[in-house]
């Protein structure tokens, strides 16, 4: 049996269906609907008196990794019961004290916004207490738990169904957001060379910025999602923040290479500078690439120094130019030696990099 189950596995991998059906716009729709069914079926059983509140709560835990969809399961009954018991006070003050009505709705909404703002992850407490204060009930004390109980169900429900429905680790999440951004900034680099050397061809660049936000801002959302970005996590979860961090100093260093793109080299100086910058740019792409599948799947590289070469060819080659052509410009010049500035930068943030990619399981 385990023979025909690795087997059917091997053909699925092979067609490449495991790739595609893990793509987060259609498994975690499936996670929603597995989440939603689930919510919907265990309420029954437990015989829920409203079955909205489990449903919706798991309509909105479900995110795009299992560390995500736990952590919001979390965030979201913790916050519950919060609203729920401040709810519940202010409304058994109200009863004690003759007070007005709105008096609960407005302390309540306030103190859970106060709450919220040093927590955001306990927001959804805002929804609890003002159901609670708007509409009270006899037993408050009971519907507010009922309340809670119903929530905790749902996110059960969606954390379940994000454990068992194609899971995704937060960790491989970011890694693969972090190679993502990578890549893209290989294909902004290669763009920004042919602008620098090619006057008349026009690289339109807005879709790979594009890529690089959307990729650093998952990895951002990711890593807030497993609760990396705070101190206490253990250690071996830190490069994944060394790692983005480095990679934005990477992306400011490629913007100023576009921003010299913006005025192309004259046709002599693209001469003499034109095969050591496209050897450097090839070097660096190809580096860009092994760290980029190294990021996916957190395996350690080896890059001491990758442009070394292809760095003293370059510079070199802008001596020699600027020595030989005394029609060089002022202007072309300055732009020669920020060419050089920028790529000696990115030499040493690229080696930076490479050094700070380290396996999962390192030992710090």
């Amino acid at each position: 049996m385990l023979g025909v189950v690795q087997s059917v596995r091997q053909k699925f991998e092979a067609l490449g269906l495991a790739r595609r059906i893990h793509r987060d716009d259609i498994r975690v729709p499936l996670q929603t609907v597995v989440a939603v069914i689930l919510a919907y079926v265990i309420s029954r059983f437990a015989q829920i008196s409203d079955i909205s509140w489990a449903v919706f709560s798991a309509l909105f835990v479900v995110q795009a990794s299992l560390g995500g969809t736990l952590g919001s399961a979390m965030d979201r009954v913790f916050g519950a019961l919060v609203g729920a018991l401040l709810g519940s006070g202010l409304v058994w003050l109200m009863v004690q004290f003759e007070l007005p009505p709105s008096i609960p709705l407005v302390v309540g909404v306030g103190a859970m916004s106060l709450i919220s703002v040093y927590r955001p992850a306990l927001s959804y407490g805002l929804v609890t207490v003002t159901i609670l204060t708007v509409t009270p009930e006899l037993q408050m004390f009971e519907g507010a738990l009922a309340k809670v109980w119903a929530i905790a169900l749902g996110s059960l429900s969606a954390a379940l169904a994000g454990a068992v429905v194609l899971p995704v680790s937060s960790r491989k999440r970011a890694n693969q957001d972090l190679a993502d951004t990578v890549l893209a900034m290989n294909e902004l680099l290669e763009g920004c060379t042919e602008r620098l050397l090619d006057g008349g061809r026009e690289g339109d660049f807005t879709s790979t910025h594009g890529r690089i936000d959307r990729a650093l801002d998952d990895v951002q959302a990711t890593m807030w999602q497993s609760r990396e970005r705070f101190d206490w996590r253990p250690k071996k979860h830190a490069p994944r923040h060394t790692h983005n961090e480095k990679i934005k100093r990477l992306r400011y260093t490629i913007a100023i290479l576009e921003r010299l793109a913006w005025a192309p080299l004259p046709a002599n100086a693209c001469d003499a500078l034109g095969a050591p910058l496209r050897a450097i740019t090839q070097a660096a792409t190809t580096t860009l690439a092994q760290i980029a599948a190294s990021l996916a799947v957190g395996r350690e590289i080896e890059a001491p120094h990758p442009l070394a070469d292809e760095l003293k060819a370059l510079e070199a080659a802008s001596g020699e130019a600027m020595g030989a052509d005394s029609n060089l410009t002022i202007a072309v010049r300055d732009q020669i030696g920020a060419i050089n500035w920028a790529w000696r930068t990115m030499d040493r943030q690229i080696c930076q990099l490479a050094g700070e990619t380290k396996p999962d399981a390192a030992k710090t």
